[in-house]
């Protein structure tokens, strides 16, 4: 995947979760799944679905590269009483 091809969407994000699942198999130390971009803080996904995005980096094993300025990020509190 190019970076020109990424878009901050559902469906979009969805797609690439799918397309790596079938590549956890060949993760190791040496090894490691690239999902994109986090595209977290991007376009207009909700809150719920930059949390899923987040944690697909964590269950395929990718390596993190934020490409947003973290400057910009909402700062809405937090009123989930289990995170």
């Amino acid at each position: 995947m190019s970076i020109s091809d990424s878009s901050p969407t559902w469906n979009y994000l969805t797609s690439i979760i799918n397309t790596n699942v079938v590549r956890l198999l060949a993760v190791d130390f040496f090894a490691h799944n690239d999902i994109d971009m986090m595209e977290i803080g991007h376009g207009a996904l909700t809150l719920q679905e930059q949390r899923t995005h987040f944690a697909a980096w964590v269950f395929l094993k990718s390596t993190i590269l934020l490409g947003t300025d973290l400057s910009k990020l909402m700062s809405t509190p937090c009123t989930d009483p289990y995170i």
